[in-house]
């Protein structure tokens, strides 16, 4: 009886990981990539892991995929507001580059009216003339009056008593009031869907 569990268990999981292997295979020969996709990823910086467990998220960085003179790069708000071109972003990312693309579910042409040179904004704040990489995202949408996701108080993020979570939100000065966008807000956004999905370089470059 035991071997048979075993057996079904090694089966399901090999379909499982094939089932995944296909996905990631289709998603990247199918994918071409269009101004204003989003892209995520685990940044290395020192509050990425802070982020993933008080946001209960797989990501911590994002930004949106922009085509310039025949090149793609990855408009972000990392040290400050600035396109990266796209194969150093995904190189940056941890988990095997493990990255996500997410686009419009009902596609339409993006102006996206960004202004390089602004200032990183550690705490995460709005209309204060700084950026985070979320609320850059939210905001270039909010200009095309598409509300990507509703922000949400700090305090309905869970986790948030951990203690490397604890250390980012004393020493930034965040409230528990305080509205937020986190990378996983846009992930689960209603409007948006998973266009490419997968580790390493990928094949559309």
């Amino acid at each position: 009886m035991m071997k048979k569990i075993l057996l079904v268990a090694a089966i399901a999981i090999a379909v499982f990981f094939l089932g995944r292997g296909a996905y990631y295979m289709i998603s990247n020969l199918t994918y071409t990539p269009q101004q204003g996709d989003v892209i995520f990823h685990v940044s290395e910086s020192s509050q990425s892991a802070a982020i993933k467990l008080g946001t209960w998220s797989r990501y911590s960085h994002c930004g949106l995929i922009i085509k310039k003179n025949e090149k793609l790069y990855v408009l972000e708000a990392e040290n400050g507001v600035e396109l990266t071109p796209i194969r150093q972003w995904l190189k940056r990312g941890k988990m095997c580059d493990h990255y996500r693309v997410m686009r419009l579910k009902d596609e339409q042409n993006l102006n996206l009216p960004y202004q390089l040179g602004g200032r990183y904004d550690r705490a995460f704040r709005f209309n204060n003339g700084k950026y985070y990489c979320s609320e850059l995202v939210w905001e270039l949408y909010g200009k095309n009056n598409i509300n990507l996701c509703s922000p949400k108080e700090l305090q309905d993020y869970h986790f948030l008593y951990l203690p490397m979570v604890q250390k980012h939100i004393k020493s930034r000065g965040f409230t528990m009031e305080q509205k937020v966008v986190a990378p996983v807000d846009l992930v689960k956004s209603s409007k948006l869907k998973t266009v490419s999905y997968g580790y390493g370089k990928p094949l559309w470059l």
